[in-house]
């Protein structure tokens, strides 16, 4: 291995060692003056979280409560009856759940001071039966105009699994204290196939993973002599090097993917979204001048870690136990699988009709040219909290998936065909052809 190498792996390594173990935080979004209500549905439960707006809660209960931690301790009876008295959850069974409140503390929420309610609904069956109903009256009575917005953080079991926090259900006020949550057919394969496909799309949509692997597989075609890219690999030979790129990849990331998702590590979010733009970086430099022996299968597994801690997050944004986890982790990395086997499937039939022709050098400085800007792009996005410019490519690609493939495809047999090695020509002795 080279010296290069060994220095891009330690300078990684110290970097991600020295993030481990940072607290995670989860952002949820709170309409500023209003209460909010955040539920996460499990097999056997349903976890709710209330943030009540301290003035408005005041106003209510009439009281002056100051939001310190010994305000609550003391006024924590009289609270928590209040509290459960005006929250109640059911459903298809028609039986109330039973409530327990877990934790009452204060906390600040877009600049609001507020208390931070964590509630336990545990149905009598130990079991969930279909559809929900939520009744809340918590200060929407006594507060006129106040207004409660309600939010499912996940229903693995109905596949509620969406990325980008939690999905608002509606609002509830003085007039409509009652909301109805639609489950479906939940069970545990339902939430399965859920992970799988949300997997499936993190890939699809997720440009800087595909740009990654697609550059990783610029060299799998070529052999390096003498620290160049010099010449073809057979196709098996090809085929065997992505394999071991498609392999170090899964390992890398499936390791810190259920790492992170079981909550034994963790990263803040900006420095692994960098660290993610620098692999596709290292990509894009091995694919101008090999890096070391079989470099590519190196990157791919030691940046496999990075982007993992970057698919985790789709997975800690549901809040799941440790059940649910084994099944979103298990669901999820099959459907990146399936996804990354797909992009396999369609660009590396390409880079092998093209590796056989004289210009896929130009084609690999092209395409390794672009993905080192885009990845300096999104590395500066990140920092500045923008979005890169390069963007409305990546939305236009986005968007219009098969065209932008049949586009490549054709652009690709054009170039194999254009030049093919014309044969030689016989003539008379003047050179003229007969």
């Amino acid at each position: 291995m080279s010296t290069l190498i060994r220095r891009l792996l330690a300078v990684v390594l110290l970097a991600l060692a020295g993030l481990a173990m940072a607290p995670a935080t989860f952002a949820s979004a709170h309409p500023i003056g209003a209460s909010a209500v955040y539920l996460t549905v499990r097999a056997d439960r349903v976890d709710v979280e209330l943030a009540l707006p301290l003035d408005k809660l005041n106003q209510a209960i009439g009281q002056q409560l100051d939001g310190t931690p010994a305000a609550i301790e003391a006024a924590y009876p009289a609270l928590s009856r209040w509290i459960l008295a005006g929250v109640r959850i059911s459903d298809a069974s028609a039986a109330p759940y039973r409530l327990t409140i877990t934790s009452l503390e204060p906390q600040e929420v877009n600049g609001t001071r507020a208390l931070d309610v964590r509630i336990s609904a545990v149905p009598a069956s130990g079991r969930l039966d279909g559809d929900l109903t939520l009744d809340y009256s918590l200060v929407l009575a006594e507060v006129p105009g106040h207004k409660a917005f309600v939010f499912l953080v996940s229903d693995l079991e109905a596949g509620q699994v969406g990325e980008g926090g939690p999905s608002p259900l509606g609002s509830l006020d003085a007039s409509d204290t009652q909301l109805s949550v639609e489950r479906g057919s939940a069970s545990a394969w339902t939430g399965f196939a859920a992970m799988v496909g949300l997997g499936a799309k993190h890939i699809a949509d997720g440009t800087d993973h595909l740009l990654f692997l697609i550059t990783l597989l610029l060299a799998a075609p070529l052999l390096a002599v003498g620290g160049k890219w010099a010449q073809r690999r057979p196709v098996r030979s090809a085929l065997g090097r992505t394999l071991g790129i498609v392999t170090a990849f899964t390992a890398g990331h499936t390791t810190s993917l259920a790492l992170v998702s079981f909550g034994l590590i963790s990263f803040p979010t900006q420095p692994v979204e960098v660290a993610v733009a620098g692999s596709i970086l290292v990509a894009a430099i091995h694919a101008l001048r090999p890096l070391a022996a079989r470099g590519e299968v190196v990157v791919g597994g030691l940046f496999g870690l990075v982007h993992g801690t970057a698919f985790a997050t789709a997975i800690l944004d549901l809040g799941l136990d440790t059940r649910a986890t084994v099944v979103a982790v298990l669901g999820f990395n099959l459907g990146v699988e399936l996804a990354q086997l797909v992009v396999v499937a369609l660009v590396l039939p390409v880079l092998l009709l093209l590796a056989s022709r004289s210009g896929y050098r130009w084609l690999r400085i092209g395409l390794a040219s672009f993905s080192a800007v885009a990845s300096l792009c999104w590395a500066v996005a990140v920092l500045t909290d923008t979005q890169t410019v390069l963007q409305p490519v990546f939305d236009l690609i986005t968007a219009y998936p098969l065209p932008s493939y049949l586009l490549v495809v054709g652009a690709a047999v054009i170039g194999w065909l254009a030049t093919r090695p014309r044969p030689a020509l016989s003539g008379s002795s003047d050179g003229l052809a007969v």
